[in-house]
């Protein structure tokens, strides 16, 4: 059974959750969805943890989902890599690291460790923090300055509380180390070119402007207090409120080492200590810095690479182009580089026959009040995209599950789910007339679970659940709908992963799969042959 048009949705976000009241889907009303269930092929895939190449029991994201959807292989994505170098013991001999430490050795300067601060794997990771302090205190350095920002969206809104704590005894402990700043990752980590909220964070970790703070848990508790959670914990140094000169400032002839793995949010504050023409804020011109990344934020920055990308041959828009099929990958901006950079297999510039289309999202600080996102224009690009009729395969993602999802607001979950349906009962129909067969799944979980079902807390980050893989064609309708019974026994169970994806659509297609492609055409599996 062959396919000349295909039509992959990705729903961010939206997993197979509990039927009770964490989950914002099971709450909503989605009467088309729930047709899709009755009537269309269908099963769940794997989207976290080993099957997409990050650690066991690990949440998928919105990253390594894309990656491995848009690649049909499973990638040992950086967390593994690096906490592999830990274990082996090669990360302590890593050339990037001993570069920077080197550097403050001879220059009798400061080491500065700046990322996410978080007790989720998405970003950074706490063990490679601690391991980066350990090869610190294996040099003896005696300057090593943290300046760290606080989670709140792939971890629960405050738990930081809870973590920052721990990370000061392990400080003691070990007896390297200082915290030198923090700030919630609102300011140190924004990617989309709000270039104020990356000043603050320059500004306090250079200039030494901003509020100084001697008890950096009791200045979380202040602002827990005023309703600021971890997100969007305001930049502050800490030493004696008494004494500016007490904060540790970054300086000439320093080394950073910048420690998240996920390149894209942490690109902005990288740019003015790495190019001397940043004009985006007045920017301090240092002297003889050595600078480090955990990963290749961007090819351009002149920087030290402590692990640096695999090398992917081949993905399924590379594919479709060596067979000449026009490709359409469409996205709002907050999902830009997921359906371009990351399903292309990290390339920052499409294939011949791809074209990509970028809806503006919308800029707000409160989500929670735009559950629909550009969800309607998407939609409506979409259409177009079916009336202009050059499309081979189009690739769409609605962003609602995942970015509602992480404001914690079920009651926003709730109605983003329900807009999600309006759009597929909207596109699919459509879509179907023009000939196109549609394959909806999702890159992983979150708006399935936006509280904890013991304690009833909000719930911002992602989830391990399974995601819904749905073949809708009018060809393989079920003359009987299935039962209830039936929907949840195929719910419960894992038919395959994220990766199967790309290997089913060239299989659709009449196309042969890559070799590098290990993953399985799901079709067998859906009784389409």
């Amino acid at each position: 059974m062959l396919s000349s048009k295909i039509c992959l949705i990705i729903l961010d976000g939206w997993g197979i959750g509990r039927e009770d009241f964490t989950n914002a889907i099971y709450q909503a009303q989605t009467p088309y969805i729930e047709e899709i269930k009755k009537f269309y092929p269908m099963t769940t895939l794997q989207a976290s943890g080993i099957a997409v190449g990050l650690p066991f029991s690990e949440p998928g994201n919105s990253e390594v989902g894309h990656l491995t959807l848009g690649t049909g292989q499973i990638l040992y994505q950086y967390p593994v890599r690096i906490s592999q170098s830990i274990s082996n013991k090669t990360f302590f001999h890593n050339p990037a690291f001993e570069l920077v430490i080197n550097h403050t050795i001879q220059n009798h300067s400061a080491l500065h460790l700046i990322g996410l601060f978080s007790s989720a794997v998405v970003h950074s990771s706490y063990e490679h923090l601690l391991a980066l302090i350990d090869l610190a205190r294996q040099h003896n350095l005696p300057h090593v300055y943290l300046h760290l920002f606080t989670d709140g969206r792939d971890s629960s809104p405050y738990a930081a509380k809870e973590l920052l704590p721990q990370l000061l005894t392990d400080l003691k402990d070990r007896g390297t180390g200082q915290l030198a700043s923090i700030a919630g990752r609102f300011y140190g980590m924004d990617r989309d070119k709000n270039y104020d909220r990356t000043r603050k964070v320059y500004d306090a970790i250079v200039q030494g402007k901003g509020t100084i703070i001697k008890d950096p848990v009791l200045y979380l508790e202040y602002n827990y207090k005023k309703g600021i959670t971890d997100e969007f914990i305001p930049p502050a140094l800490v030493g004696d409120p008494q004494d500016p000169r007490s904060v540790k400032l970054i300086q000439d002839n320093d080394g950073l080492i910048f420690f998240n793995f996920r390149e894209e949010r942490m690109r902005q504050l990288v740019e003015p200590f790495v190019f001397p023409e940043f004009n985006k804020f007045p920017i301090k011109r240092f002297s003889n810095l050595k600078i480090a990344t955990m990963t290749q934020y961007h090819k351009s920055f002149p920087t030290a690479v402590a692990f640096p990308p695999q090398k992917i041959t081949t993905c399924l828009a590379k594919v479709l182009s060596e067979y000449k099929k026009r490709q359409l990958h469409l996205a709002e901006s907050e999902k830009y580089a997921h359906v371009t950079y990351f399903f292309d297999g990290l390339k920052e510039k499409p294939y011949p026959g791809e074209f990509w289309v970028i809806v503006p999202s919308v800029k707000t600080l409160h989500l929670e009040d735009y559950p629909e996102l550009a969800a309607p224009q998407i939609s409506q690009r979409l259409l177009q995209a079916f009336e202009e009729g050059v499309y081979d395969f189009i690739l769409v993602n609605y962003a609602n599950g995942d970015l509602i999802g992480h404001t914690g607001d079920i009651e926003a979950g709730k109605e983003a789910a329900e807009v999600i349906d309006k759009q597929l009962a909207k596109v699919v129909p459509t879509g179907m007339e023009q000939g196109y067969t549609f394959l909806i799944t999702a890159d992983h979980g979150n708006l399935e679970r936006m509280a904890n079902p013991f304690t009833g807390e909000k719930e911002t980050s992602h989830d391990t659940s399974l995601v819904p893989f749905y073949f809708v064609d009018k060809r393989f309708r079920l003359p009987q709908p299935r039962t209830k019974a039936q929907i949840k026994s195929i719910e419960r169970e894992s038919g395959g992963m994220l990766a199967d994806v790309s290997p089913t659509i060239l299989t659709l297609f009449g196309l042969p799969v890559p070799r590098e492609m290990t993953g399985q055409s799901l079709l067998p599996l859906l009784g389409i042959f």
